[in-house]
């Protein structure tokens, strides 16, 4: 899986903007464009700002979507927020101080044909960084942080 190319699908629910991106290729490495494309992709809509995107959450998000492919869902990441500029996370009900969204080291996905439950446990399996459950809101938060398990 990690020695193949890299190729995200990502939906923007935001801005309904829908882009396959390929991250990496075995003989090149990291992918300028694709990362520039995916740091555009992730950025904070409301705000219009763009910051780097964490290689690690990428890599994340390769994964998850690897594991329900081979799983039968052909579908793209709903991504219902990104990267986000401090002063707007602040003004955000339930969103801590220190969001990993305000570093480019976090996002908050859906997957249509997958139930919340189903990707929560995915992505907890990655044990790859921190992981919220928002059953209610029908999102799961990933992170590159320290691996943590909790239910907003």
């Amino acid at each position: 899986m990690w020695e193949r190319p890299r190729e995200v699908v990502i939906h923007r629910q935001a801005t309904a903007e829908r882009h396959r991106i390929l991250l990496w290729h075995p003989q090149q490495g990291w992918l300028r464009d694709g990362y520039i494309e995916a740091c555009n992709l992730l950025r904070d809509v409301v705000a219009g700002e763009v910051r780097q995107i964490d290689l690690g959450l990428l890599n994340m998000l390769y994964a998850i979507q690897s594991w329900y492919l081979a799983n039968g869902v052909y579908e793209p990441l709903v991504v219902t927020s990104g990267y986000r500029n401090p002063a707007r996370n602040r003004g955000i009900e339930g969103a801590v101080k220190n969001s990993m969204h305000t570093y480019g080291k976090a996002a908050d996905v859906r997957v249509r044909g997958l139930t919340t439950t189903q990707l929560w446990q995915m992505s907890a399996a990655l044990r790859a960084g921190g992981v919220g459950y928002y059953p209610g809101k029908g999102f799961v938060h990933i992170d590159t942080g320290r691996i943590r398990y909790w239910q907003g």
